[in-house]
């Protein structure tokens, strides 16, 4: 098993080394070398989230689980896919608990369900002069109602890349707002009609 590794470790095959070292862990400076693997399985995984490589990326950081931001950066990867669609309520709030980690901010509003979850509340300006609100249908999951004062077209909506985009008889998917999200109880809110920005806050 050990000089297997070393064959693997040669061929720049990091994640099956690392699994035949796990394997004899009491053995020789096996425990050595598998902390520099991790630390390089660590690295692998970053340049292919980097590269969008996310399956890849992935696999790397589920090999490693416990090693520095790995967990984070699965949280990352299952909300760009299966996790965003079965459940869009708690990949907001994972993300919402990883706000500041690499992309985490524009993940929670790329998609409608986890952006409308995560935008739950009433959003306003300090002075409350202007407002954007989300709220559930009848606390229906996945039906949601919008309302605000902020310069507005108006129509039914969907969120997507943090532009929230309205369609109704007139025209198909206009950009109404463009969300940038600053803290998680913060935010800038672009105003497409009128080209005006607005910080409002949960």
């Amino acid at each position: 098993q050990y000089l297997w590794a070393g064959a693997l470790i040669d061929e720049e095959n990091f994640i099956e080394a690392y699994k035949k070292l796990m394997n004899i862990k009491d053995y020789s400076d096996v425990n050595e070398v598998l902390a520099a693997l991790e630390e390089l399985i660590y690295l692998e995984g970053q340049s292919l989230y980097y590269e969008a490589e996310y399956n890849k990326a992935r696999e790397s950081f589920s090999c490693i689980p416990d090693y520095d931001d790995s967990k984070n950066y699965i949280t990352l990867i299952d909300a760009r896919g299966y996790s965003a669609l079965v459940d869009p309520e708690g990949t907001a709030e994972r993300l919402s608990e990883i706000f500041y980690f690499e992309d985490a901010a524009e993940l929670l509003v790329s998609d409608t369900d986890v952006a409308c979850y995560f935008l739950l509340g009433k959003w306003k300006t300090s002075n409350g002069s202007y407002y954007f609100e989300m709220t559930l249908k009848n606390e229906t999951p996945r039906s949601f109602w919008s309302s605000y004062n902020l310069p507005w077209y108006g129509g039914t909506f969907q969120i997507e890349d943090g532009v929230y985009l309205v369609s109704n008889n007139s025209h198909t998917d206009k950009p109404q707002y463009r969300f940038t999200l600053l803290t998680p109880n913060s935010m800038q809110v672009y105003c497409y009609k009128n080209g005006s920005t607005y910080t409002l806050y949960r």
